[in-house]
């Protein structure tokens, strides 16, 4: 297990860095391969699902699948806030004021 979450780690790591290249896809993929080995930590499994969100939204056509993986972060840790935050956003940016602000003010 230790050596997993180790592992799930430097993935995020490794995801963080292409994020911050804007390298949207790359940081997608890291954080994919980082899901798949720390499927027992919820509060890992939020946080790279919220990873995954922040980055999908930045590639064109993908809104919809950064909603999905929004939705995912709050059912692995729903007092994420960063979670709520992300899909706020989203509701943002497609002009559901209403839902925007519900999130918001999590």
């Amino acid at each position: 297990l230790l050596e997993s979450l180790a592992q799930a780690d430097k993935l995020k790591d490794e995801g963080n860095r292409f994020f911050g290249g804007r390298r949207w896809e790359e940081a997608v993929e890291c954080y994919e391969n980082a899901l798949r080995a720390c499927t027992r930590d919820n509060d890992l499994s939020a946080v790279l699902h919220t990873n995954i969100c922040a980055s999908l939204r930045r590639v064109e056509q993908r809104t919809e699948e950064a909603y999905k993986h929004a939705v995912k972060a709050i059912e692995a840790n729903p007092r994420y806030a960063k979670a709520f935050f992300r899909r706020g956003v989203l509701h943002y940016d497609a002009g559901r004021w209403e839902q925007s602000f519900e999130d918001f003010r999590r």
